[in-house]
């Protein structure tokens, strides 16, 4: 076996310094700013794929990476709580949220994702997925409490969403990568890559930008924190605390 790990080693140390000289070739040969435009996009695109490898692979285990976002979400709901989870994606968060919460409602406007959620997590009797845009969905009743993990900093409709949410739902619990921690998408936007799909990070956020959003989108009483990479946010809404 340690055999083995030697010569996996090799193997991945000769490939990496493969990549790199070939990189440092196309860089010295070709248009420099094209080079560097070519491997911007190819990591966004690598990562992306590897995320969603890791939520096919791990299922709703998945969640381990994300630095405690369960125990976080959990801390927010009561036993009893009607929940929505907006950018849902493979519904790993859903199915974790419905074992304390009543129910579930996951949506999520790529329906690849919904196509793909895990089974166990589908055959749950307490959660439903939507494939759409939350703009455009009605409920019937209104939410306890409203999930957005690593969903907003997709939307270009940002604000509009929390305000539909915030007629929705009576708290909200968010979680998006600090922008200080997102490099891959801070470069991008310098490098003017914008048309490259629904996974882009349209926004970047740092503590005030995400409390000021939320509270002009109809929410109050805004709590941050900080977790690894990432900012969260609690907060409640205005339209049921004025009813």
């Amino acid at each position: 076996m340690p055999e083995r790990k030697k010569r996996i080693g090799i193997f991945w140390r000769a490939l990496k310094s493969f990549i790199c000289r070939s990189a440092d070739l196309f860089y010295a040969i070709l248009p420099k700013r094209a080079v560097l435009r070519f491997y911007s996009y190819l990591t966004y695109v690598l990562r992306t794929v590897t995320w969603r490898l890791a939520c096919k692979y791990y299922g709703p285990a998945v969640v381990k990476y994300r630095g405690g976002i369960d125990e976080f979400i959990l801390s927010q709901i009561k036993p009893g709580d009607r929940v929505l989870d907006v950018g849902c994606a493979e519904g790993h968060l859903s199915g974790i949220v419905a074992v304390k919460a009543r129910s579930v409602v996951g949506v999520d406007i790529d329906k690849n994702y919904i196509e793909n959620i895990d089974k166990d997590v589908r055959g749950l009797k307490n959660v439903e997925f939507i494939t759409g845009d939350v703009l455009d969905l009605e409920f019937e009743e209104p939410f306890d409490v409203a999930v957005m993990v690593h969903a907003i900093e997709h939307m270009e409709k940002s604000d509009a969403i929390l305000k539909k949410l915030s007629a929705l739902a009576r708290n909200i619990v968010v979680e998006t990568p600090s922008e200080e921690s997102d490099w891959v998408a801070e470069l991008l936007e310098d490098m003017d890559i914008e048309d490259i799909g629904d996974d882009k990070h349209i926004k970047l956020y740092n503590d005030n930008f995400l409390k000021d959003e939320l509270e002009q989108s109809g929410w109050t009483d805004v709590v941050s924190s900080r977790g690894p990479g990432v900012i969260r946010a609690v907060a409640r809404s205005k339209t049921f605390q004025d009813k």
